[in-house]
């Protein structure tokens, strides 16, 4: 009887070591999204960027606009979580506080694709802790593929 057990629990044993690996062995991208919360850049979409139409928007010194190109096939994740490109009140990072949990919930895949999901919680406050923006367990899910050693984000589909 305890050999049946000890067989069944290798491929058991097993199985959970190889979903730890996954979930570490993506850790980069995990990084990565948070990188993107805390940017100060301003991403701006390379249809909407338009200085001749209106040049004072982007003349501010200190901001750093960086145009992108809205590729569905190969999104920016600097750009679609930068907390600073997306709210309705302008907003600079040394102006705000930002409380950002994010949790990986799970990820599968074969080493070379996949997919990772996430969970954020994003509160973007004032200095007189006035919230400015906020999302609470935002489910996330990211398709991923590893091309020349590197995990990239294939797409990217946010809960609204």
């Amino acid at each position: 009887m305890s050999r049946i057990v000890f067989l069944l629990l290798i491929p058991i044993g097993l199985f959970i070591i190889i979903i730890c690996v996954m979930q570490i062995y993506t850790n980069s991208i995990i990084r990565e999204v948070k990188s993107a919360f805390y940017c100060p850049d301003f991403y701006v979409a390379d249809q909407l960027y338009d200085p001749e139409k209106d040049p004072d928007l982007y003349a501010n010194q200190k901001v750093n606009y960086i145009i992108y190109k809205n590729d569905t096939d190969n999104p920016n994740i600097f750009a679609h979580f930068n907390v600073t490109s997306h709210s309705e009140k302008t907003m600079y990072l040394d102006e705000v506080n930002i409380d950002l949990e994010i949790y990986r919930v799970f990820t599968w895949h074969n080493f070379k694709k996949g997919t990772l999901w996430l969970r954020y919680s994003l509160v973007v406050t004032d200095d007189n802790d006035d919230i400015i923006t906020g999302s609470w367990r935002v489910p996330v899910r990211l398709s991923i593929e590893r091309v020349d050693g590197v995990w990239l984000t294939t797409s990217i589909y946010e809960s609204p």
